[in-house]
């Protein structure tokens, strides 16, 4: 996983019906797209959040991905 300072892009997946963040405890955390680009979509925490690690899942047609962050 790459580090992130105040937001991260999420590239790879063609189409999403949800996106959820969610710290080590499982605390859902408020997202917000910045950008929308053919390669992907730049998103952020609505609010300040703390270094460490956090998951992001990703919810798809027919699949649930997922992926692993660290904030810096």
């Amino acid at each position: 996983p790459n580090p992130f300072a105040n937001s991260f892009k999420l590239t790879g997946i063609n189409s999403f019906e949800n996106l959820r963040l969610f710290d080590v405890y499982g605390k859902i955390v408020p997202i917000e797209p910045i950008e929308s680009t053919q390669n992907g979509v730049v998103l952020r925490p609505r609010c300040e959040i703390a270094k460490g690690i956090y998951f992001l899942e990703v919810m798809e047609q027919h699949a649930k991905r997922v992926l692993k962050l660290i904030k810096d």
